[in-house]
């Protein structure tokens, strides 16, 4: 089985869209894939995960509906209240609701089905690149979970169809619209049946991310029986990949760039829960001070992780070099299942 994660951010490069020339790169660097999970999914979010815009003005209020969706308001036009929450939310005109005030508490009652309905202008655009990607990978299979932040979506393309599939919200210890994550679940239909699960953790907080991370452990446990995977962008370093001077020089040009210093608790925490790092596990691996980062920070911040029932099967493992995006992927290679079951 060959997996890769890349984090794609939002398609776009020096702010352009660029998702053409990205799969193209990323065409060049993979092949016969099985999984590919990506990260910062950005477009096609449904009205059931709506755009959330974050203003820290004391002129404005949150406001909730029956989903616990926030969104906000400008206080000056009280009489425009459908309208600011339409124009907002991105609801179309064609989808009409009604707002209950209680206890300055809102609630929006929709007389419509918003299940199909798109909020933004890029949902066909979005249609559009995954398909691309599936078509280029011959991935036929597609599940894609967005956050209240638009920026922050997830999505795995496989060649195997799902048997189960479970998309979790991540609200960390904000619990706010701005710092919301999520994680996809996805149980692939194999004779021996694999789980697949991929995130991306906030990129500001070690202290977020550990609360999100506990957030998906407390539903997804690793199992002693069936084969997992778990990988994406995890923002958080390993202590071993580095020496003592990449270390210093790392925190330096954080410091510059008014970033977080290196935090190793995240990764720590997936270790004692049992998760096994391939870059360390393969029958290769990533020896201290080796230059192997994914972001351009010079960090290793982009993971794929597996348990004790899939380990013996890491045939290879590696890291790509992007240039369309700002991050490198992550690329894997596992032999059939049933070696690793006999192994043991």
């Amino acid at each position: 089985m060959r997996v890769a994660t890349l984090n794609v951010h939002f398609w776009s490069k020096a702010n352009k869209l660029n998702y053409e020339p990205l799969i193209n790169e990323l065409k060049n660097q993979l092949s016969n894939m099985d999984v590919v999970c990506l990260q910062e999914v950005t477009f096609g979010q449904k009205i059931n995960q709506p755009l959330v815009p974050y203003d820290k003005s004391p002129k404005k209020r949150v406001i909730f509906n029956k989903n616990c969706y926030k969104i906000i308001i400008d206080e000056s036009s009280p009489g425009r209240l459908e309208n600011s929450i339409r124009e907002q939310l991105g609801f179309p005109l064609s989808f009409t609701f009604k707002v209950e005030n209680q206890n300055d508490t809102y609630t929006i009652n929709p007389s419509t089905n918003l299940e199909e309905c798109w909020h933004n202008q890029f949902q066909t655009l979005d249609s559009t690149v995954l398909r691309l990607l599936q078509n280029t990978f011959s991935l036929p299979f597609c599940i894609f979970a967005g956050t209240q932040n638009p920026n922050f979506g997830n999505a795995i393309l496989s060649r195997h169809q799902f048997s189960s599939l479970r998309i979790i919200q991540l609200f960390g210890k904000q619990n706010q619209p701005w710092s919301q994550r999520s994680a996809i679940s996805a149980i692939l239909d194999t004779p021996v049946p694999i789980q697949i699960i991929t995130t991306h953790l906030d990129h500001l907080k070690e202290e977020e991310r550990i609360v999100q991370c506990q957030q998906l452990m407390d539903i997804l446990t690793v199992s002693n029986v069936m084969p997992q995977l778990l990988m994406g962008d995890f923002n958080s370093l390993t202590q071993q990949d580095y020496t003592s001077d990449q270390l210093l020089h790392i925190n330096n040009k954080r410091k510059k760039n008014n970033i977080e210093l290196a935090k190793f608790d995240l990764i720590n925490l997936l270790q004692q829960k049992s998760w096994l790092d391939c870059a360390w596990n393969g029958p290769k691996p990533v020896f201290e001070g080796t230059a192997a980062t994914t972001s351009r920070f010079d960090t290793r911040i982009d993971y794929i992780f597996t348990n004790r029932v899939f380990v013996n099967c890491i045939a290879s493992y590696r890291i790509f070099t992007m240039q369309e995006t700002d991050h490198n992927g992550v690329f894997a290679v596992f032999y059939p299942v049933y070696r690793s079951l006999n192994d043991q």
